[in-house]
């Protein structure tokens, strides 16, 4: 995360243990084995996170519970305290009048231009509840985090998240929402009321700050109107397709505007060879829809009808059931689709995209400039992430003894942006190969 520019915290140390060792399902598929235990030692500006504050918030009249201090009598002058302290090393050029106001300001800006930049990597964090917010705007506790292969945009990366609170579009809305509660708490010393509309100019910053990424990523020197519908229809192409997020930026930036014959077709190709097959989109969709039978459907939606109280106990709601009917309805369509049909569609609306795109950015100058266009896109759109297959290879060559093809694989993610010198590394720059399963990662992992 550091070498791809996003603000976070750094791995100092990682110690593991062939002792002590506990048992992992990393396909949750029922083959669980035994894995040596690990402690990793972080580095970061400051640990204080959103839940801190929330030492002193009163009891929740749902679920009974309180801040561990929230009892005391003198707590507005510990919540002072924990605030001047924090302002004064972490936020030191804010004084004056109005301070914990434009303390909370600058957390608002800086933790959505840092949502805006995960967004801009497909990278999703896993666990974005207060406790795993960082006061200053970096990235905080890596647990079931990941950088999103094929691209959809309810893309869960934390296998325990079953409700996909933390999924990848919803990142913003639930960073905006932490927000909202580190505000409630500063009510404590400030009006609350006062802080709304600095809550509420979180959309605006994150807005302006993704839509820089954006160009940036897609070479544009310049702002146009039409640029944000630019940008939406491409993660349509996206979502359609299930292109990997980021081959597909990557590839854009091998285009060449002006040469529309064989680099053309040769882009098309390879982003048609990173989206998602049949057989994926067939497999995605049974697992979204819970692998029930048609019967199994029916009950369920009896249950909802009949008794809804219950049905909510078991986490059936009508939103989840809509989803559901949707996904299955899709199943059926894609069962009645062949691989060839697949492809045709997939190869049509990257086509039809591509035409607008070159479009664009032939506004934009000559063949020239648009030789540094590529450059500067080969600059911002990584070749390395830090993928699940990727992590679990390290892993295992760890666990040979390969400890030079571990620094191998380290090297090539923290130069995210340089080309192989072999092209045998290409395999750590590709999506995990479609024929096999998926890796799960969760709190527990």
């Amino acid at each position: 995360m550091h070498a791809l520019g996003v603000p976070t915290t750094r791995a100092g140390s990682v110690v593991t243990s062939k002792e002590t060792q506990v048992l992992r399902d990393i396909f949750y598929n029922g083959d669980a084995k035994m894995e040596p235990t690990a402690v990793v030692t972080r580095i970061a500006k400051s640990f204080l996170r959103f839940g801190s504050f929330e030492i002193f918030k009163d009891e929740d009249k749902l679920t009974g519970l309180a801040g561990p201090s929230a009892h005391l009598e003198n707590k507005e002058e510990m919540m002072r305290e924990m605030l001047d302290f924090t302002i004064r090393q972490y936020y030191s050029e804010i004084s004056g009048a109005r301070k914990y106001e434009k303390f909370f300001q600058e957390v608002v800006r800086r933790t959505a231009m840092l949502v805006a930049k995960w967004q801009s990597i497909g990278f999703c964090h896993g666990v974005l509840n207060t406790d795993n917010m960082s006061i200053v705007g970096d990235t905080l506790d890596y647990g079931p985090f990941g950088f999103m292969e094929y691209f959809d945009p309810k893309h869960i990366c934390n296998t325990s998240d079953d409700r996909g609170r933390y999924r990848y579009e919803a990142q913003p809305e639930v960073c905006k929402w932490n927000c909202g509660v580190l505000a409630d708490q500063l009510g404590l010393v400030t009006e609350r009321a006062g802080l709304e509309p600095i809550l509420e100019s979180f959309d605006a910053v994150y807005e302006a700050e993704y839509m820089r990424l954006m160009r940036e990523k897609l070479g544009l020197s310049d702002e146009e109107k039409e640029d944000k519908m630019l940008v939406d229809t491409l993660f349509d192409v996206l979502a359609f397709t299930g292109a990997d997020f980021t081959c597909t930026f990557r590839y854009l930036s091998e285009l060449d505007v002006f040469e529309t014959g064989d680099c053309r077709e040769q882009v098309l190709n390879k982003l048609v060879a990173v989206s998602e097959t049949l057989a994926q989109q067939k497999r995605k969709l049974e697992l979204d829809s819970g692998g029930v039978s048609d019967a199994q459907f029916d009950m369920v939606v009896m249950l909802l009808q009949e008794n809804p109280v219950r049905a909510r106990q078991y986490g059936i709601t009508p939103a989840l059931v809509a989803q559901i009917k949707a996904n299955r309805e899709a199943k059926k369509l894609l069962d009645a689709t062949t691989d060839e049909e697949r492809m045709d569609s997939i190869r049509t609306v990257w086509v039809d995209w591509i035409d607008v795109y070159i479009s664009r950015v032939k506004e934009q100058g000559d063949a020239a400039s648009d030789a540094d266009r590529r450059r500067r896109m080969l600059d911002v759109n990584p070749l390395f992430v830090l993928r699940n297959h990727v992590a679990q290879k390290a892993i295992d060559f760890a666990h040979e003894g390969d400890y030079d093809a571990v620094q191998h694989i380290f090297e090539l993610v923290t130069n995210p942006f340089d080309e192989p010198t072999d092209d045998r590394d290409l395999e750590y720059a590709r999506p995990q190969d479609s024929s096999t399963a998926p890796l799960c990662v969760s709190c527990s992992s």
